[in-house]
């Protein structure tokens, strides 16, 4: 991943730890966006059907993918990423997109609740 977009997804990471911004789900269920006036990012994870039925690739991959969208809401640029052939970009954006759905859930506040009343 080259250098300016690796600076995207640590900043994106520590913004969204820090509950600096808040991301939505699209209607896709497995991909969030979050807008910033002029453009958009998308952040995904996602696996891929095998395609045995034909004698072919009897794998499935797991993918992750962070997308750039214009104002009108055209894709502008797209990385995607195998954790089977780039694992440390996978690993970034995977990670990425982890800590947005705990966020979005608020997972960590559910736990808190739960231990609170155990």
């Amino acid at each position: 991943m080259i250098k300016k977009y690796q600076s995207l997804v640590d900043k994106l990471q520590n913004a969204t730890a820090d509950r600096k911004i808040s991301w939505e789900p699209t209607s896709k269920g497995d991909e969030f966006k979050v807008n910033f006036g002029n453009s958009a990012v998308s952040v995904s994870r996602y696996e891929t059907l095998p395609d045995g039925i034909f004698g072919g690739n009897l794998t499935a991959k797991l993918l992750a993918k962070l997308t750039l969208w214009d104002k009108d809401g055209n894709k502008i640029d797209e990385i995607i990423t195998s954790k089977d052939e780039q694992i440390s970009d996978y690993t970034s954006i995977s990670n990425l997109y982890d800590t947005i759905r705990r966020s979005y859930y608020h997972v960590d506040e559910a736990i808190d609740d739960i231990l609170n009343r155990l």
